[in-house]
């Protein structure tokens, strides 16, 4: 049963609170020493990330200086912090990836539970909670990304933060110029991206989800029905219709094409003044003979981290821009079976010998349409080994009054009562689940 709590605020953090409010004490215990072990890994492998760095420099300015003890030393610490630093990102990866399983493993069941409990996944398909597209990828592809990237971007951020707190204090020690420069190039960089680049893609990247989805339904159709499509010979029209979805996939996607070559453009140039500006800014004191050559090796490692730590936006945009379109799908979808949870049922079942209709009166939707009333204060009941022949010209509300009989409408107002030991339904398009005859 979903919660209430998914109304307010940003949608990864309704997302994340759904699940630490409805997720038992075991799963948050779990969730929780997975964090913590992550974000220890992160933290230690990037504060190894930093001594190699510096011991990368004392290497170097061993080298220089013809000094073959320092050197053995300082290459021995070396070799010792990148065995280390391996072994930890080993780890990390190992971690993260377990924690976003973790979570998708949750996040599904719950959303299928929920999905596939009280009918929902018909209102939902009816638009009674609003207009979702595709319910099948946000409950398969979108869980997937949201789970597995947001482990991955937590990572990113929790080594960045580390990584920048370490170098900010190694590229201080060397030049005060430098880290200034740095900090305002990388910001200025960020905000280009972000207000420039970062709406755009996040749509299109979401507009690319929808169409890749609805042409994926499209050729599973032609699966499930392929039959059918045989004996009217409608495969003309089924090829028309797969054609004209796979024109919208291309059409999206080139531009996205388009949008991503600019950020590309952007993002490299920006990246490729980085591997040249700490050596001219630290050359004259190289040249003067104020700081070793291992210096600037230092600088180049501090500013290279530097710049990634506060440049996270712009190096990982489209991974991010990505997650941003499925963490919006997928928040859509958890909302709109909240409001069918919410909704009321205004026409009453209740058990009992015979099959009566008191009263009834049905409704269209009045989600995106004007309400219009079908059936008005319809009453009837059936004896034991009566029944009744429903006709009327098509569109008249026969489907809608079965529907309703049943339990799959909601619009309305009166009083259905059933047998107690159930009744048998036959919908208009038979269906055998996968699976087993047996089953």
């Amino acid at each position: 049963m979903l919660r209430r709590i998914h109304r307010v605020g940003h949608p990864l953090g309704r997302i994340i609170q759904f699940y630490w409010a409805a997720a038992t004490p075991e799963q948050r215990r779990t969730a929780s020493i997975g964090l913590a072990v992550l974000s220890g890994l992160s933290i230690v492998s990037s504060a190894l990330l930093v001594g190699e760095s510096l011991q990368r420099g004392e290497f170097i300015s061993a080298l220089a200086a013809r000094d073959p003890e320092r050197f053995r030393q300082s290459l021995i610490l070396f070799i010792s912090l990148l065995l280390a630093s391996a072994l930890l990102l080993s780890g990390n990866a190992y971690v993260r990836d377990r924690l976003g399983l973790h979570w998708r493993r949750w996040l599904t069941r719950y959303l299928l539970a929920d999905y596939l409990g009280q009918r929902r996944f018909h209102w939902l398909a009816e638009g009674l909670a609003g207009e979702i597209d595709n319910p099948d990828q946000r409950l398969s592809e979108d869980v997937k990304q949201v789970t597995q990237a947001s482990a991955l971007v937590l990572t990113i951020l929790l080594e960045s933060v580390t990584q920048l707190i370490g170098f900010v204090g190694v590229l201080l020690a060397i030049s005060l110029v430098l880290t200034g420069f740095l900090v305002t190039y990388a910001v200025v960089g960020s905000a280009i991206a972000t207000l420039f680049f970062g709406a755009r893609l996040t749509r299109i990247n979401a507009e690319q989800l929808k169409r890749e989805a609805n042409f994926r339904y499209g050729l599973i159709d032609i699966r499930e029905h392929g039959e059918s499509i045989a004996f009217y010979q409608g495969q003309t029209y089924a090829k028309r219709d797969s054609r004209q979805r796979f024109r919208g996939v291309v059409q999206n996607f080139n531009r996205f094409i388009r949008w991503q070559l600019g950020l590309d453009c952007f993002q490299n140039g920006y990246q490729f003044l980085t591997f040249i500006i700490p050596s001219l800014i630290l050359a004259p004191r190289i040249l003067s003979g104020d700081l070793e050559v291992g210096a600037v090796v230092q600088s180049q490692a501090a500013f290279d981290r530097i710049w990634l730590s506060l440049s996270l936006i712009v190096v990982q945009f489209e991974q991010l821009t990505r997650l941003a379109a499925s963490i919006e799908r997928l928040s859509e979808i958890i909302q709109s079976l909240d409001a069918l949870e919410q909704m009321p049922q205004s026409i009453q079942q209740r058990s009992q010998a015979l099959v009566s209709v008191q009263h009834l009166t049905l409704h269209t939707p009045s989600i995106n349409s004007v309400e219009q009333t079908i059936v008005s204060d319809l009453s009837f009941s059936l004896s034991q080994n009566e029944t009744l022949l429903i006709t009327g010209p098509s569109g008249v509300g026969k489907s809608s009054l079965i529907r309703a009989i049943s339990g799959l409408w909601r619009t309305g107002d009166g009083t259905v009562g059933l047998p107690e030991n159930g009744a048998l339904f036959l919908p208009q398009q038979p269906d055998l689940v996968l699976g087993s005859l047996r089953q």
